[in-house]
């Protein structure tokens, strides 16, 4: 993990590359559609990090940037 480029983005909280640990994780094998998450995230309330965020290259212009 972490950024490989001698001039990392600080602002995206990019740090040097090292070694790092996942827990064991599942994940759906079928993509959510942005409606179909806005209507769990309505229905449980559940804090998402994109919109207080938004910074990043990502998040330019208020689109995901691609």
């Amino acid at each position: 993990m972490g950024a490989g480029d001698p001039d990392p983005f600080p602002a995206d909280h990019e740090g040097p590359v090292r070694k790092v640990g996942v827990e064991p994780f599942r994940i759906t094998p079928t993509t959510v559609a942005n409606a179909r998450f806005a209507t769990f995230v309505e229905a449980t309330g559940h804090p998402t990090e994109a919109e207080p965020l938004a910074s990043g290259t990502r998040f330019a212009g208020g689109t995901n940037g691609f």
